[in-house]
């Protein structure tokens, strides 16, 4: 792997092109030497020509002619020197060529830098994917088991404080029900204890898990005491601690489910927040991807006006060449006239100058063999350069323009959204090869990543269904229980108004005993006045057994009302009982309502053994007035046992008299306790609203979670469509 990088980094493309034009520019630098060399010599021996044949042109009158004619062969001469200045040229266009390959590699690293940045946007974007689908997995796993352990919780121990009210109304079964819901809370429990090694809760999650746990047995003793607990006032004592705890235990489970919603929701929360970034990083990758699109195409046009100057340059060059080669074969032409010019003057010329004419021969035959030597060396050259130049051609498209070009249709590919074929390697090196390399892993990652958000956004549709159901739910069963509240409310209403004429019978109660209180002192005057007014004895027993008759009347009316006021007092026993188990529905919000509650339900036990206790007083008045009644009769029949029998009627209505004042007192405390009752109930009514409040606000809340379920579930959509767009 190290030998292929070395290799790569050896054989580059600039190192390709840079060789290609040092060598035009060296062969072309050699043609213009090897030129310049032969017509400096050529122009060196033409001046010293010229200098003889100048010394000896006085003398040489007749060779005018001939050197004129030299003259112009040596003018024609020049245009080797034009040749010359024509390849100087070409070289500057060389050097111009060879900037354009330092842009060219100056691009390409661009290009590799915004490689480097795809690299590691592509890190990014993947580090991102993973914490989605582990907080999906947690969503979808940990989360919903802890969900549904906490909810659970809470249903079993609403049940178990409905199993505590059923064994207080003497339930047989309450309490293999309630054992078995605190074995499911039991089990529960553990469930949660093994979560807890995959989801991270809050301590205050942790502490009331521990203290539920402590609380539960403690309970399951207090349910198994009472069950076998015979006294009443014992078991009303034990009944109140098991309310107590059992509303306790609740609003702990109440608590441990809240916490528990709220870790899933955060969950969905940081999931949601990490797709967002994993979108803003493939919305940077497309940008950086279009960049180096149009980078690479910047490239390529370098690439072709490259090979254009070069072309140009080889054009001209072979123009050159061809201009220098018809401008070397001038010069044998003009050598052998020079020659047969100096062989004409050499005849003519005087003896004096024999020696001179014999160097200017010698001088003229050294510069035909140059001319003759210099064009064969300078085409051999030209040959050579053109060989060369062809063969970088060669070698410039097959390892260069075929590579780039199937690089190019590729990234057009990867920028259609097409991750399913990689580009081909075959015949690139270099920088170009690497390219490809990296462009091949780049198209790898991101298919894979597209998978795996394909994967994600299924999983994420699947939770974002089952929370829209869970809320759809929940919204259900609060639309439930305010409904209940609403009634338990009116039925509340009811109880109120039942207390109130409950009360307006009891002031009638006391009306009366006061009205016989009042007839049992004018019996007793009456009886006073029988013993000096003998005479109006027969009409004084008359009245008394008429208001003998009376009181019982009035005793069996109020024997009436104190069984309406027992009925009352059972149904506001079983309304006590069933607020409470509302109450303890309703978490911290109705633990003072429980309270409240439970005073009703003892004010409604103390009522119940009060209206007993007065029927039993009534019953002994009945029994004393049908005495009374005996005794008048027997009066009547014998008036010398009428003293006797006064003073038992006396004694009687003595007795009487103490009984009515009795119970009137017990109709006064009635109607105080009524009216007390009435304002405990009226209290409830309220207690009752704020909790349909409450449940209003929780259903307007589980309105909001429906929504951003929907949101959830429009979201994950998003992200379907978002892959979709790619072909993998």
């Amino acid at each position: 792997m190290q030998n292929n990088k070395n290799l790569n980094s050896k054989w580059s493309i600039g190192f390709f092109i840079q060789s290609a034009i040092y060598s035009v520019t060296v062969i072309l630098f050699l043609i213009g030497a090897v030129a310049f060399i032969g017509t400096s010599k050529l122009s060196h021996d033409l001046d010293f020509l010229r200098s003889e044949i100048t010394a000896v042109q006085s003398s040489m009158s007749l060779a005018i002619d001939s050197l004129k004619g030299l003259t112009t062969q040596v003018d024609k001469l020049s245009e080797a020197e034009n040749a010359y200045v024509k390849l100087e040229i070409l070289q500057t266009k060389l050097l111009d060529n060879q900037q354009s390959s330092v842009d060219i590699n100056s691009a390409l690293k661009q290009f590799a830098d915004i490689a480097d940045q795809n690299n590691k946007g592509l890190a990014v974007i993947n580090t991102a994917t993973n914490k989605i689908e582990k907080n999906l997995l947690l969503i979808s796993g940990p989360y919903q088991g802890l969900i549904d352990a906490a909810q659970k919780i809470d249903r079993q121990s609403m049940l178990l404080i409905i199993n505590s009210f059923q064994m207080i109304n003497n339930n047989r079964q309450a309490l293999k029900k309630a054992e078995g819901n605190i074995k499911t809370i039991f089990r529960q429990l553990s469930l949660i204890t093994k979560l807890m090694h995959k989801v991270t809760i809050t301590e205050a999650m942790r502490k009331d898990l521990v203290t539920v746990k402590k609380k539960l047995r403690p309970f399951r003793s207090m349910l198994r005491k009472y069950n076998k607990t015979y006294n009443p006032g014992i078991k009303l004592i034990n009944a109140n601690q098991m309310i107590k705890q059992g509303a306790y235990i609740v609003e702990l489970s109440n608590k441990i489910a809240s916490n528990a919603n709220i870790l899933a929701k955060d969950g969905i929360i940081v999931a949601l927040k990490f797709t967002s970034q994993s979108k803003q990083q493939i919305d940077q990758q497309k940008t950086t991807s279009a960049k180096g699109n149009v980078i690479l195409a910047e490239s390529i046009n370098l690439v072709k006006n490259a090979n254009n100057s070069n072309q140009k340059l080889t054009n001209l060059l072979t123009v050159n060449l061809k201009e220098l080669g018809h401008s070397l074969s001038i010069i044998p032409k003009v050598s052998e006239n020079i020659s047969n010019s100096i062989l004409g003057m050499q005849a003519k010329v005087s003896g004096d100058h024999s020696g001179k004419l014999d160097a200017v021969k010698g001088r003229a035959q050294q510069a035909e063999q140059n001319a003759k030597t210099i064009p064969i060396l300078i085409l051999v050259i030209c040959l050579i350069a053109l060989g060369l130049s062809a063969a970088i051609i060669i070698v410039l498209r097959r390892w260069i323009i075929k590579p780039l070009a199937r690089f190019v249709k590729g990234v057009q590919r990867v920028t259609n959204n097409d991750l399913t074929i990689c580009i081909s390697e075959q015949g690139a090196i270099g920088e170009l090869k690497s390219l490809i390399q990296d462009v091949n892993l780049l198209v790898n990652g991101l298919n894979a990543n597209v998978h795996d958000m394909k994967d994600a956004g299924e999983d994420l549709a699947l939770s974002a269904s089952k929370v829209n159901s869970a809320s759809i739910k929940t919204q259900v069963a609060l639309s439930h229980q305010d409904q209940i509240t609403s009634e338990i409310v009116t039925e509340i209403d009811e109880l109120t108004g039942m207390f109130k004429t409950v009360a307006e019978n009891t002031s009638v109660a006391v009306q009366n005993a006061d009205s016989a209180e009042q007839a049992v002192q004018l019996s007793m005057q009456s009886i006073d006045d029988s013993v000096s007014k003998i005479s109006q004895l027969s009409d004084t027993m008359r009245l008394a057994e008429e208001s003998m008759q009376l009181l019982k009347k009035d005793s069996d009316d109020i024997g009436s009302i104190l069984t309406v006021i027992h009925g009352v007092a059972e149904q506001t026993n079983l309304l006590a009982l069933n607020a409470a188990i509302e109450a303890a529905r309703a978490g911290d919000h109705g633990r003072g309502f429980a309270v409240v509650a439970d005073e009703v339900r003892l004010l409604a036990q103390n009522t119940s053994n009060a209206t007993v206790e007065i029927q039993t007083l009534i019953d002994k008045l009945q029994a004393n007035a049908d005495k009374g009644s005996t005794t008048m009769a027997i009066g009547m029949s014998s008036v010398e046992d009428n003293v006797a029998a006064t003073q038992q009627v006396y004694d009687a209505l003595d007795s009487t008299a103490k009984i009515v004042d009795n119970i009137s007192k017990v109709n006064k405390q009635i109607e105080a306790a009524t009216h007390s009752r009435i304002s405990s109930v009226e209290d409830i009514s309220t207690k009752l609203r704020e909790i349909s409040s409450y449940t209003q606000q929780t259903s307007i809340t589980a309105d909001q979670n429906v929504e951003a379920s929907h949101d959830l579930d429009i979201t994950s959509n998003n992200l379907k469509q978002l892959v979709e767009r790619f072909k993998i």
